[in-house]
């Protein structure tokens, strides 16, 4: 079974959870692609993706797993500076928007003098006390508890985005896709 699954993404979940898979079906062999690039599931071969955001018009089949939430995090000593770390999917935005405690919406202006295409290189440079990093917080919670991070405003959150498991429709799914779906969802939904 080939799986394309984005970097970072849940990452440091979804090896362990495949493996444990693979434990309870050991007749199964999977594929597991990590990168940071939108995958073409039916173009490369894959047979189950993840995708994170709104499936609009789009003919896949989705199944919907926990909201994919990000938080603001910095070293204690970067906590004077206030500077920002982008992401370059989001090319450095000057403005990140966050939702408050009671759903309200405010734009934040940033400014910042780093950026990556890669989520556990901003953990890192956030660690070096580059600045202030917006990750999701599966990602951060082990810096965070650990005193190596600290969350900044943390009754603020960037707005949650829908993450989805997603297969083609075209074929019907086998009783390995379905299976690993379901393991899935129950692990990660």
């Amino acid at each position: 079974m080939a799986v394309g699954w984005r970097a970072g993404r849940r990452r440091q979940d979804v090896v362990p959870t495949l493996i444990d898979y693979q434990n309870a079906y050991p007749d199964v062999s999977i594929e597991l692609s990590l990168d940071n690039n939108v995958h073409d599931l039916v173009g490369e071969g894959f047979e189950l993706g993840i995708h994170i955001g709104p499936l609009s018009g789009s003919s896949l089949v989705a199944r919907p797993l926990t909201p994919y939430r990000r938080i603001l995090a910095t070293s204690p000593e970067d906590l004077a500076s206030h500077l920002c770390l982008g992401h370059s999917y989001w090319r450095m935005q000057d403005r990140w928007h966050l939702v408050g405690p009671r759903g309200e919406m405010r734009d934040v202006l940033i400014s910042g003098k780093f950026s990556t295409n890669q989520g556990t290189a901003l953990r890192m440079a956030a660690l070096s006390g580059a600045g202030i990093v917006l990750q999701p917080e599966l990602l951060l919670t082990a810096d965070i508890t650990e005193g190596r991070l600290e969350q900044v405003l943390p009754e603020w959150s960037y707005k949650p985005v829908l993450m989805s498991l997603i297969y083609t429709p075209n074929r019907r799914p086998t009783a390995t896709l379905r299976t690993v779906i379901d393991f899935l969802v129950e692990r990660f939904g």
